[in-house]
């Protein structure tokens, strides 16, 4: 979409026609936390795979950081 945008802008600007892209950026959300919805039973030999997997996603829940571009 990028260079698709810069190439329109090349192509207006003669014209006076400026081009704005606008990407939104990434937000925190609660994808790991109380929205993830899980099995109400557990595989005891899934624990060291998918219990350990499970565990991980759920202790990014609240942390994400947001990155900010400055332009």
């Amino acid at each position: 979409m990028e260079a698709l945008s810069e190439s329109l802008a090349q192509e207006v600007a003669p014209l006076g026609i400026s081009v704005l892209l606008v990407g939104p950026g990434p937000f925190r959300t609660d994808w790991a936390g109380r929205s993830a919805n899980e099995a109400t039973e557990s595989i005891a030999d899934d624990r060291a795979t998918m219990g350990a997997r499970r565990d991980l996603i759920r202790s990014y829940s609240g942390k994400q950081h947001v990155q900010r571009e400055v332009t």
